[in-house]
């Protein structure tokens, strides 16, 4: 059973990586477009309003953790309560959007008219794309259900296919917006990326549908058990989502007022990395995360733990094949992607965020497997906490002069602090030893690190090209230290010779030396 899920998850994973290669290279390029099309005041002001839109969005990201969280766990007990679980959280999340429209119509416009800095002449077409990106986040919101149910089942290849396609949806957008139609473009935008939206929930809806039995809706049924323990879940959940919005959005709202949007369009452009970056990371686990589920739900703990150190030790290992030749080639990058509109300070804030990402990491399967247990109060309270002070730190920065790219130094500083209160939480939760992630994950990951940038360095410090040389000649360089590493290093003796016999299974190598003989 364990080899067959196995089997899933690199099967999925696979899917996943196919999705993620083709929104990579499609969200690049139509950021560039945007850039250009837009202009960077225009970008920063699409970056400014989505991000302080999406910031009212924290409410709804405990429901989205939880219905993955119940679907999963009741699969692995049998799935009798699929069907109330699922009826339950569209009427949870219903609920959600209501309080999200109210917030935003109410304090967000008082808020964007009175505190955020925008020009006059712009402030008519803000409230526009405003009140635009209300109704896609809503339409996001009701889809959330269905898209958790199709990752829940693990139909990865489908949920891939969709995500190709909104990005293609994306980009069409960005080159039609090209079009001179004698309105303003940001509002152009905003109604065919709303109409996107739309189409995409409307697909997520009848595939679920027409797949899973249980996500029809024929009666509304509310029972008071599971709405009690899924809102009971949600909520003390909902102290690190406030805390993770300040973190993130609120950093873009700060920006804003104390810097302007030029800095909201370096903050953009350096979002857009991390996006494309942590998608290849969030395939891996979004494939792994389930089965993490399952096993606790099946009391199956040592391979609960086996599964978190293994998916937490590639998941950065991942990171770092993409990372560091990216951060060393930073500046040639932003100039191919972007060309003469890179906005001043993006290489800096694309750097920090690069660092971030390689913390960012381990997040994943640790938070999944404290989660499945169930208990998650006093995690929630340590960990909201820990993150909110984030928001704090960086005002206070900010106040005393510092520079807008201190925000994500100091982002950085407390993702740490957060490793190691989930560390401390998976020892109470699920019997990890701390000596036992250090060994296999955090010690070999640190030793990698050092072993593969320090010869890229010192090397680069005596030898340099300019371009696609320096691009070509880091990235050979950089693999060449990698792969070693990583199989001497990352890999036991066991996981080697697994890796050896599937590597003969896939290219028929012991047939070939007996037809040899």
């Amino acid at each position: 059973m364990p080899s067959e899920d196995n089997k899933r998850i690199a099967k999925n994973t696979l899917f996943l990586y196919f999705r993620m290669g083709i929104i990579m290279l499609v969200k690049l390029y139509t950021s560039r477009v945007l850039l250009d099309v837009l202009g960077i005041d225009d970008y920063g002001v699409w970056n400014a309003v989505a991000a302080f839109v999406i910031a009212f969005s924290f409410i709804s990201s405990p429901l989205v953790t939880a219905t993955q969280r119940f679907l999963n766990y009741d699969m692995g007990k049998g799935g009798k309560r699929l069907n109330d679980l699922f009826v339950t959280s569209i009427i949870l999340f219903i609920v959600i959007s209501f309080i999200i429209i109210i917030a935003l119509e109410s304090i967000g416009i008082w808020f964007l008219n009175n505190k955020m800095s925008f020009s006059s002449e712009k402030l008519i077409y803000v409230n526009i794309l405003f009140q635009l990106s209300i109704f896609t986040l809503v339409i996001n919101l009701i889809r959330m259900p269905y898209e958790s149910t199709i990752i829940a089942e693990e139909r990865m290849s489908f949920y891939a296919i969709i995500c190709i396609i909104e990005s293609l949806l994306m980009l069409g957008i960005a080159l039609i917006i090209q079009i001179n139609f004698g309105y303003n473009k940001l509002v152009v935008y905003g109604i065919l990326n709303l109409l996107s939206t739309l189409l995409i929930a409307i697909t997520y809806k009848i595939y679920s549908n027409r797949k899973f039995g249980y996500t029809q809706i024929k009666q509304i049924k509310f029972d008071k058990n599971i709405i009690k323990e899924v809102a009971s879940f949600s909520g003390w959940n909902l102290f690190g989502a406030c805390a993770s919005m300040s973190a993130t959005q609120g950093i873009s709202t700060l920006i804003n007022i104390f810097f302007g949007v030029t800095m909201n369009a370096a903050y953009g452009v350096a979002t857009q990395v991390q996006g494309a970056v942590r998608n290849i990371v969030q395939n891996f686990q979004k494939a792994s995360n389930p089965q993490i589920v399952k096993s606790y739900s099946e009391d199956n703990i040592s391979r609960t733990r086996s599964l978190v150190i293994n998916v937490c030790k590639y998941s950065y290992l991942l990171s770092l094949l993409l990372v560091v030749p990216m951060i060393f080639n930073i500046d040639f990058i932003l100039h191919i992607w972007l060309g003469i509109n890179t906005p001043p300070m993006a290489n800096i804030f694309s750097c920090l965020i690069l660092i971030l990402i390689l913390l960012v990491s381990f997040s994943g399967p640790m938070d999944t497997a404290i989660f499945s247990t169930g208990n998650i109060k006093s995690f929630q309270i340590t960990y909201s906490i820990i993150i909110f002070s984030n928001i704090i730190f960086t005002y206070l920065f900010f106040r005393l002069g510092a520079l807008a790219y201190w925000a994500l130094v100091i982002k950085c500083i407390i993702e740490i602090f957060i490793i190691i209160t989930r560390i401390i939480f998976l020892r109470q939760k699920i019997q990890l030893k701390v000596s036992e992630i250090l060994l296999s994950t955090f010690i070999p990951c640190g030793v990698i690190t050092i072993l593969t940038i320090s010869p890229l360095y010192f090397i680069s410090c005596f030898i340099t090209f300019d371009g696609w040389k320096q691009l070509f000649m880091s990235c050979a360089l950089f693999i060449c230290l990698f792969i070693p590493s990583v199989w001497f290093i990352a890999l036991n003796r066991n996981q080697r010779n697994k890796f050896k016999v599937l590597l003969c299974n896939r290219f028929n190598i012991n047939k070939k030396s007996e037809t040899r003989r």
